[in-house]
């Protein structure tokens, strides 16, 4: 018997004009989900049932564009606010997570490198680094030698390697704030750090376009466009902890993160609440 869809959900790489060709036929009944954030995205530019982003960066941008996009937000599988760690008495502790080519200038030149950000982080006293995820030995060689070279003990670099769940490590390790992977940005990282109530400080560039830099409906984050704002973003981060453990934080958490599930659903939603940091 013949397919009769009544909801397509449409999902694309930027420019592939497969995709975007074979659902025009159904545009009255597919929603476009608008994932690609880096850039413009072909899938923008047919007038489908639905215009749906995924993700806050390029939300208001689609909004200014005249699309109507509902915001349906971003989650993970089992991602659920919880209660960060306390403060311990020990080292304040910075977090980072991402693809080893996150960290690496494969995609585009960037002002700085990963080095540059680490530097001025791990000068606050007592602090150590935990990077998680995937490295391989020349990676690690360069962060060791940086840090030598700005007189640093390469050992306060802590390499702890893959988790199955980036949450559970951020409160296992007591990380006390969380710097986002440079020159490529990590959302669904961040994401993940804020919803364990750790704050976040994402490096990006200022001249960079705003579907590059990241941008959140919740509190807790802050960008930096120097190194030499790193530490002054790292007072401000850790004065947000004890805000972001209280039952309010964790609440405001929950609703962006069932925002999903609820557009799936087909559940009405509310309007996009305003721009944090």
């Amino acid at each position: 018997c013949a397919i009769k869809p009544t909801r397509i959900f449409l999902l694309q790489h930027h420019m592939d004009v497969c995709a975007v060709t074979a659902t025009y036929p159904f545009r009255d009944i597919t929603e476009f989900v608008h994932h690609a954030d880096h850039l413009p995205c072909l899938g923008a530019t047919v007038g489908y049932s639905a215009h749906v982003d995924l993700t806050y960066t390029c939300h208001p941008i689609c909004a200014a564009a005249g699309l109507n996009p509902i915001y349906s937000g971003m989650t993970l599988p089992g991602l659920s606010a919880v209660q960060g760690a306390e403060k311990s008495d020990g080292p304040l502790v910075f977090g980072t997570c991402g693809n080893l080519g996150k960290y690496r200038q494969e995609g585009r030149a960037s002002r700085y490198r990963w080095i540059d950000w680490v530097i001025p982080a791990l000068r606050t006293p007592n602090s150590k680094f935990i990077h998680i995820g995937p490295t391989d030995a020349a990676f690690e060689q360069d962060i060791r030698q940086g840090l030598a070279d700005a007189g640093i003990d390469p050992e306060r670099y802590v390499f702890a390697g893959l988790t199955p769940s980036l949450q559970t490590a951020l409160i296992d390790h007591q990380v006390d704030v969380y710097i986002s992977s440079y020159p490529e940005g990590g959302g669904r990282a961040t994401l993940e750090a804020l919803a364990a109530g750790v704050p976040a400080v994402a490096p990006s560039e200022a001249e960079m376009g705003p579907l590059v830099q990241y941008s959140s409906p919740l509190s807790g984050w802050a960008l930096v466009y120097d190194p030499a704002q790193m530490p002054a973003a790292i007072a401000d981060a850790e004065s947000r902890r004890d805000a972001m453990r209280s039952a309010a934080y964790r609440a405001t958490v929950q609703i962006e993160l069932n925002r999903f599930e609820q557009y799936v659903a087909g559940r009405p939603l509310g309007p996009a609440p305003a721009p944090q940091s």
